[in-house]
């Protein structure tokens, strides 16, 4: 029978899995998520202003209209 079979193993691709999280990387991930949710939160905003400007602008369409008539 074939019996079992050697398995070989790429250590550099180990080595990658391996490493610490470099703590001022870390720093620098935590920032990014930080200023990304800051920007999301802005983006959010700018998205409610601007719905809420374009209910007020038919709004007053509506009402140019009827006193055009």
């Amino acid at each position: 029978m074939g019996g079992i079979t050697a398995v070989i193993v790429n250590q550099s691709l180990l080595s990658l899995l391996n490493r610490e999280v470099d703590p001022n990387m870390q720093a620098v991930c935590t920032e990014e998520k930080e200023q990304i949710k800051t920007l999301n939160n802005k983006f959010a905003s700018f998205i409610y202003n601007l719905r809420f400007l374009e209910q007020q602008n038919k709004m007053l369409e509506a009402k140019w209209s009827l006193l055009q008539q």
